[in-house]
């Protein structure tokens, strides 16, 4: 059991979910936290998730010279830097020293093994996230044929210590399971909050998107920070859109649906990306709460398969999410003659470079405004 969204007041029990839940105080919204509280909290988010990850390797169990690609030494290699990250980390913020001369103080500790390269960059997110240092971006989703703004989509890119953006991919095999998606996502949801606050206090009524991964949906850290968000500003409900991938609703089970109805209940609603076919019960995620759903743009002029198989051309496509009463967004449309013929096909509205790039967000002025989001 537990009690996420007990603050709700026309809920007398809480709904029932996944094993292992805390009990959760429902008591108002506390005040955000300094940025040195903040810090000190994804430090501690980093510790917790490599806790997890030490717990699944067997430390004993792996034979020396046993071959790198060994689950059990690729899973060490990762908690080890991670832990490597973590514990430099530390000692920067009992310091109080900027992330850039971290090393400097440290210089003298014992140099931790050689790790490989994709272990290396796990621990550049880990470390980025903790420090907070990340680029925060809204891109437009306009409207195909009266070429206005309708909604954005929030995106976050960390940074390493030297500056250099570090890229993540939309489905991010290397990320999952570590605990990074839901501190990511969290990221994401922290700024798509605050951003829709922004645009509510101006008169403006947009939604912002952002993709979430499964993992979230089982994260305490994240569904605490939603339950934060929604208490500051109810209408949040209305403003903000998560979005999961084809492959992850897929694979929900109960715990995960769960938590969807009970966002669903509050008026939250989702959108579904990354769809690869139709052969799938929309009506069934229309009535859970999904209301978007992104296609890419070759892949819907090209045809999408449907229920048997059968290739359904664009027109039909459009037409039978419509009926469901699913909004469909085609993304990566990047010319014009691509617009007018997404646009031929019934949808309404695009996302891609033709719309412009990415706008930065200033981060220190929308993070100073007290739209903060947990």
């Amino acid at each position: 059991m537990h009690d996420y969204w007990s603050f709700r007041p026309e809920r007398t029990q809480p709904p029932e979910a996944g094993e292992g839940r805390r009990k959760k105080d429902a008591g108002p919204a506390p005040a955000p936290a300094a940025a040195e509280g903040e810090r000190e909290t994804d430090l501690e988010a980093v510790q917790g998730m490599i806790k997890r990850l030490a717990s699944e390797v067997s430390l004993g169990g792996t034979k020396p010279g046993a071959e790198r690609s060994n689950p059990d030494n690729a899973m060490r290699a990762s908690v080890d830097a991670l832990y490597s990250t973590v514990d430099t980390m530390r000692a920067a913020t009992k310091k109080g020293e900027p992330t850039s001369a971290r090393r400097e103080g440290t210089a003298a500790a014992a140099m931790p093994p050689p790790i490989a390269p994709g272990h290396a960059r796990l621990s550049s997110v880990a470390e980025a996230i903790a420090a907070r240092r990340m680029d925060v971006a809204l891109e437009p989703i306009v409207g195909l044929a009266d070429h206005q703004l309708h909604h954005y989509e929030v995106s976050v890119r960390p940074r390493d210590e030297k500056g250099v953006l570090l890229s993540l991919a939309g489905q991010d095999r290397e990320l999952a399971h570590t605990g990074l998606l839901p501190l990511i996502d969290g990221a994401r949801l922290k700024w798509a909050a605050r951003m829709a606050a922004s645009f509510a206090d101006k008169g403006q009524k947009h939604c912002v998107l952002s993709a979430t991964s499964a993992e979230s949906l089982t994260a305490d850290r994240f569904l605490d920070e939603l339950a934060s968000a929604y208490r500051q500003r109810n209408a949040l409900a209305d403003d903000l859109v998560l979005m999961f991938s084809q492959a992850d609703v897929k694979s929900f089970g109960g715990t995960e649906w769960s938590a969807l109805t009970d966002m669903r209940d509050l008026g939250f609603r989702f959108g579904l990306i990354g769809v690869t076919d139709l052969d799938y019960e929309f009506t069934a995620l229309r009535a859970a709460g999904f209301a978007f759903v992104k296609l890419d743009a070759s892949e819907l002029l090209n045809g999408l398969p449907g229920p048997g198989g059968l290739r359904m051309a664009p027109t039909d496509v459009c037409r039978y999410l419509g009926e469901v009463g699913l909004t469909v967004i085609v993304d990566q449309i990047d010319d014009e003659a691509a617009r007018a013929a997404v646009l031929e096909s019934g949808v309404s509205l695009g996302h891609g470079p033709l719309f412009g790039p990415a706008v930065a967000v200033d981060t220190a002025r929308v993070g100073a405004s007290g739209h903060a989001a947990a």
